[in-house]
């Protein structure tokens, strides 16, 4: 991300949102989606993807 210059709230409000769709923004999306994964395995708070998608959209709020 230092290529973008920017700092870090504004890195995650890219990855945040919709709108910007780069690679290196997509690369970040998808750690942070294999370490939620990883975390609610741990917990083992679902098995499913269904009920996982669930748990990542009302937990998303409170990750910021």
């Amino acid at each position: 991300m230092t290529g973008r210059n920017i700092g870090l709230t504004t890195l995650y409000n890219m990855v945040n949102s919709t709108l910007d769709a780069g690679r290196d923004v997509e690369a970040l999306r998808e750690l942070h989606r294999q370490i939620d994964v990883e975390v609610i395995g741990a917990y083992g708070w679902a098995t499913s993807s269904q009920s996982m998608g669930v748990q990542l959209q009302a937990a998303r709020p409170l990750l910021g």
